[in-house]
């Protein structure tokens, strides 16, 4: 019989096919991305450095389920005051405790540690615990939430706060109560039907629920959020059937009026746009991770630390392009290298062509850290032409399906130039592996052909801004 956990739990309040799947899913150790592989690091850390604000409690530590089960019975009998990983099963459910503190009165005090920083994210989480602890005969007189504050920095006493939710979660048991058990017949039954909803976007399992012969399906409509929903409601899955059951918005109606023409839309001064560029241009990139904990002074857990930058050079119309680039080796914090090297590449004239807003806001939080560069990071900032806001407002092919990532319009302009053959293919990846070298999880050899799929990936994404260009100017307007 399976069993339900909170994390399951969460899901069927969403979707009950995705939990069933979710469920019934076995998960091989290669399918694990890099990316998630370093979430998990990262939450085992929080946790670990959670723990260590309280020095007396007893750890819960064994493969062994019910092994787990029967050694928090006998912490709880013997009066241990402080307990990690309390493990509780009744009724079909499971759940393990980070912490639990014995009171005075002979009650409990649940402490839920989260790698996140916004603790009534996670109410439905702490109930569906609380829930379960009453069941098993412990009396909760409080439930915490203990997350990372982000104003907390490097070298602070703790990084944490502790945010008493015991009132939040009460209006959410009853309901918990009831579905439950409801979940449980579930996952234990056989597959239900899908629950259409604007979240299905984003779900692995969207192909277990939507025909194939969709070209444009509705989850697809640009930002569509509770429109999405609302059409889902109506029976309306294919974007081209929409007509005026919604409201759309400027940029939804093009969508969907390109999907319906099958052809492109862009602005007739498309071309003027671009040739108010300023030669030398400069076509650039950056990579950063977002550590849960802090490495470097100046840091609040999860400011972003830039680590590498590509950048394309076109000196001149019809000029051979140049390509510069900067990757820290992982000793010591990269950041003023970084800053340093970027100066001295970019100089003081020219356009800088980025794709999206996101340089913009890694040097403004340089400029924080490293005020003695603050006037070069502004000059730089003052040259930046955001790509993507470019394409967004000027143009738009039904090829994109309603995204204007990089790589939902680069197969439009340039189909032969794709991701697939690099070892490292996104960004997650690209930070998960420098997070590995930060670490020292590769030996030397391994270590510098991880860097160098580091500069090919890199390279890849201001490469691809060239051609993303290139076929922008090619268009007659």
């Amino acid at each position: 019989m399976l069993t339900l956990n909170k994390s399951l739990y969460e899901e069927g309040d969403t979707c009950k096919k995705r939990m069933w799947l979710l469920s019934h899913e076995k998960k091989d150790e290669q399918e694990i991305t890099l990316y998630e592989q370093m979430l998990v690091r990262e939450g085992e850390e929080v946790l670990k450095l959670a723990r260590s604000e309280f020095p007396k409690g007893i750890l819960v530590e064994e493969a062994n389920w019910n092994y787990c089960v029967k050694k928090t019975r006998e912490l709880i009998f013997s009066d241990s005051p402080i307990i990690f990983e309390a493990a509780f099963e009744i009724s079909g459910m499971r759940m393990k405790a980070d912490i639990i503190l014995k009171l005075r009165d002979n009650r409990y005090r649940l402490i839920e540690v989260k790698s996140g920083t916004k603790p009534n994210e996670y109410l439905t989480d702490v109930a569906f615990q609380v829930n379960l602890l009453s069941q098993s005969g412990l009396i909760v007189k409080r439930a915490e939430v203990m997350c990372l504050d982000r104003d907390r920095v490097y070298g602070d006493s703790t990084l944490f706060k502790r945010a008493d939710v015991t009132d939040l979660i009460e209006p959410l048991l009853p309901e918990i109560q009831q579905n439950a058990p409801s979940f449980l017949d579930i996952i234990n039954s056989d597959i239900p039907k899908p629950e259409y909803s604007s979240a299905c976007k984003s779900c692995e399992f969207t192909p277990h629920c939507y025909s194939t012969n969709i070209e444009y399906p509705v989850y697809e409509l640009y930002r569509g959020g509770k429109k999405i929903d609302t059409l889902l409601k109506m029976g309306v899955f294919d974007l081209c059937n929409i007509v005026d059951q919604i409201v759309l918005n400027k940029l939804q109606q093009r969508q969907v009026k390109c999907i319906k023409d099958r052809r492109p839309w862009y602005s007739r001064n498309i071309k003027s746009f671009l040739q108010s560029l300023a030669y030398p241009l400069y076509f650039l990139d950056f990579e950063t991770i977002q550590p849960a904990i802090p490495m470097f002074e100046g840091q609040h857990p999860y400011d972003r630390l830039p680590f590498q930058w590509s950048c394309h050079i076109r000196h001149n119309t019809g000029d051979p392009l140049e390509h510069r680039s900067f990757l820290h080796d992982g000793s010591g914090d990269p950041r003023y290298p970084f800053i340093e090297s970027l100066i001295e590449t970019l100089g003081n004239q020219g356009t800088i062509i980025v794709y999206s807003n996101y340089e913009k806001t890694i040097l403004t939080c340089l400029q924080k850290n490293f005020p003695k560069c603050d006037t070069p990071l502004e000059q730089i900032k003052d040259r930046l032409f955001d790509l993507l806001k470019f394409v967004r407002e000027h143009y738009y092919h039904p090829d994109f399906h309603g995204g204007f990532s990089i790589k939902s319009i680069l197969p439009h302009f340039e189909p032969s130039f794709d991701y697939e053959n690099l070892t490292i293919s996104d960004g997650l990846e690209a930070g998960a592996v420098f997070q590995k070298i930060l670490h020292g999880d590769y030996d030397e050899a391994e270590k510098e052909q991880m860097m160098s799929e580091l500069e090919k990936y890199c390279a890849y994404d201001t490469l691809a801004m060239v051609k993303i260009l290139k076929s922008l100017e090619s268009i007659d307007s």
